[in-house]
């Protein structure tokens, strides 16, 4: 994630908290079953993209829904996460 994640990168959490670039990459991975619906990308401009999607992740028998929104930026690279946002969607 060091190489995805830009110098900067925050997140606003499905939780409500923020999350800096430390914390996620701080975080030990957990695993987990998704599935993306409604997978969208938006030119905002040449070099930035705005990404879209819902999500259903099971956690055990909890089932949990999520509005998502990311920005990614072109960089020399390839594609660096610039912010991301998860909102809760109640069933």
């Amino acid at each position: 994630m060091e190489g995805v994640l830009a110098p900067g990168f925050f997140e606003f959490g499905r939780s409500g908290r923020t999350y800096s670039r430390e914390d996620t990459l701080g975080m030990a991975a957990r695993p987990i079953h998704a599935r993306l619906v409604g997978f969208n990308v938006r030119s905002l401009s040449a070099d930035v993209v705005q990404v879209t999607y819902n999500t259903v992740e099971t956690y055990a028998d909890e089932r949990q829904l999520a509005n998502r929104s990311s920005l990614w930026l072109r960089a020399e690279n390839g594609w660096l996460l610039l912010f991301h946002q998860g909102t809760a969607i109640t069933a």
